[in-house]
């Protein structure tokens, strides 16, 4: 019998407009600390992002949360996902600010977290081909990219589904680790009681093929949950 694997990525970000300084509390102990307790108590393997200047916050506020991330990831029980220093939409940034972003990101999560990062989530879920260089150059081969916005514009086998792909520069190659946005809206639906658990379980099911495959069942916001929706 076939199996579908499931894969997640969490993604936090301080700094939306809409999330006020006086909330910041809040957001950590309602969102993001229960993620943590989902990994530990449920053996719940899912990728993890922040950006630096989103973890240099949650580090002022609550050192004890990157104390429990960082021996979550050194235990293998979580994966750290790379985004940047800062959360830029990096197709409308200049080339040499994007690769400031990456590299000066890098260097500083070498020095919160004692492991290097072998997946980046690209920014806001934007992405050129022009970024492909960049994210060689910085030691980077796997990005994640949302699959529906590629679809538009790429020719994709929807045989394949989400398995991921390869795209390619002159300078070389990336692989391509998909994200959904139908799969994480349905997800957040189902959490927040819009949608009921058997209609949420035939959705996940629908994406099983007679051979082994992948499917992204979440890969968005993490403020979403807990906390009443800053996003």
């Amino acid at each position: 019998m076939s199996k579908l694997l499931l894969y997640s990525i969490f993604h936090g970000n301080l700094n939306y407009s809409s999330i006020p300084k006086e909330s910041f509390h809040e957001i950590i102990d309602s969102c993001y600390w229960p993620i943590l307790d989902a990994i530990k108590n449920f053996k719940f393997k899912t990728g993890i992002e922040f950006s630096v200047n989103t973890l240099n916050k949650i580090q002022e506020i609550d050192p004890l949360f990157i104390e429990e991330l960082k021996k979550l990831i050194v235990q293998k029980k979580c994966e750290f996902i790379f985004s940047g220093k800062e959360q830029i939409i990096s197709p409308l940034i200049p080339k040499e600010i994007n690769e400031l972003n990456l590299n000066d990101g890098f260097n500083e999560i070498k020095r919160i977290f004692p492991v290097r990062p072998r997946i980046a989530y690209v920014h806001e879920q934007i992405f050129s081909n022009g970024l492909i260089p960049i994210y060689l150059k910085s030691k980077f081969k796997n990005v994640m990219l949302i699959y529906e916005t590629a679809s538009q514009t790429c020719n994709l086998n929807k045989k394949q589904g989400f398995s991921p792909i390869k795209i390619k520069s002159d300078e070389g190659q990336l692989n391509v680790i998909w994200n959904s946005r139908n799969a994480y809206q349905n997800f957040q639906k189902y959490v927040s009681g819009q949608t009921k658990k058997q209609a949420y379980l035939d959705f996940i099911l629908k994406n099983k093929k007679l051979e082994d495959s992948c499917f992204p069942f979440y890969g968005s916001d993490m403020e979403i949950f807990g906390y009443k929706n800053p996003v």
